[in-house]
């Protein structure tokens, strides 16, 4: 038995696994993408919503797939899941929002997303939060992890040197 990735398309499912050796027969790409870590994000929804993948899931259709190292990608993913983030897509592609508000999130609005410049040293408590995030996720998925997502999105906030007054309009909505 070799190695296999779990599959996700519109939800989760009992066994949702593909051989590694019958994803190869269709795609030599789409295997090396799903034994990479990266990170997935639904092409549908109201805000942006990515999880992160150290290699074990074959994203499915209409995603976006961010590969790269561990730690820049959960850096990363911090950043995308963050209230930022979701005020900023609300802003920038409202006029893209389709019936019940929903908007086509692919590569291009990834690539808009401005990003801080910032260093290593700042970027470790994000890391290490999102680290506390995945590891409770795993032990229990239905975890409380609002504490920690709160603290990342003040350590957004400050690394984008937002004023108290924009940080309420972003929380407000």
């Amino acid at each position: 038995m070799g190695h296999s990735s779990n599959a996700i398309y519109k939800g989760r499912y009992l066994y949702p696994i593909i051989e590694d050796v019958d994803l190869a027969q269709i795609s030599q790409k789409r295997l090396q993408q799903a034994r990479s870590c990266k990170i997935i994000v639904a092409g549908m929804s109201k805000f942006i919503e990515a999880i992160y993948d150290e290699g074990n899931t074959l994203a499915g259709k209409s995603t976006t797939i961010i590969i790269g190292e561990s730690n820049k990608l959960k850096f990363l993913l911090a950043i995308l899941n963050s209230n930022l983030a979701s005020f900023f897509t609300r802003i920038a592609y409202n006029s893209l929002k389709m019936a019940g508000g929903f908007i086509n999130i692919g590569s291009r609005e990834m690539e808009n997303i401005p990003l801080p410049l910032t260093t290593f040293a700042r970027q470790q408590p994000i890391i290490d939060l999102v680290d506390t995030i995945l590891l409770k996720k795993q032990q229990n998925p239905q975890a409380d992890t609002l504490a920690e997502e709160k603290e990342i999105d003040r350590l957004v906030y400050a690394l984008y040197n937002l004023t108290p007054e924009e940080i309420a309009l972003i929380e407000k909505g």
